[in-house]
């Protein structure tokens, strides 16, 4: 299932690195994370993506974005977040230290009662593997789901 989350970006310019902390790690999966364009309020077109290893916990950072990912400061954007290979579970937490990964940026809450997200709403697709490279309202269902914790570089 490929997740939706809408955020507001609070720097412009391209993105150097997404990161995550993985609490519980799989073998062989990997997360992508990217940023999707917006049409109507509703992602479109995704932007590129960071395929993160999960199969070791603590703090990834990957730099190695799939295209140039250029935000601006105050516009809407939304994260789109998919289990991209392997079939086991892992779990995304908050990162507790963001600044010290040089992150610009945080989506998500603190993780200030030991909570590893936050619900929200958010769309999801039906659909396993990469991220999409475009997705039209149609395919898309609403869900109350948890906010993976990411943190943005600019």
């Amino acid at each position: 299932t490929t997740f939706f989350y809408p955020f507001i970006a609070n720097h412009t310019g391209d993105l150097a690195s997404i990161t995550v902390e993985v609490a519980s790690a799989s073998s062989g999966v990997t997360h992508d994370l990217g940023i999707y364009s917006v049409s109507n309020g509703f992602p479109t077109t995704l932007i590129g993506k960071a395929n993160i290893d999960v199969g070791t916990t603590g703090i990834k950072t990957q730099t190695t974005l799939s295209a140039t990912i250029s935000l601006t400061k105050g516009e809407m954007y939304w994260l789109g977040w998919s289990r991209a290979t392997g079939s086991g579970n892992s779990t995304l937490q908050c990162v507790e230290d963001l600044a010290s990964t040089g992150a610009s940026f945080g989506l998500g809450i603190e993780n200030v009662y030991g909570f590893s997200s936050e619900s929200c709403g958010c769309f999801f697709l039906n659909s396993s593997g990469a991220l999409p490279s475009s997705v039209t309202l149609a395919d898309l269902d609403i869900d109350n789901k948890d906010f993976p914790h990411v943190g943005l570089l600019w």
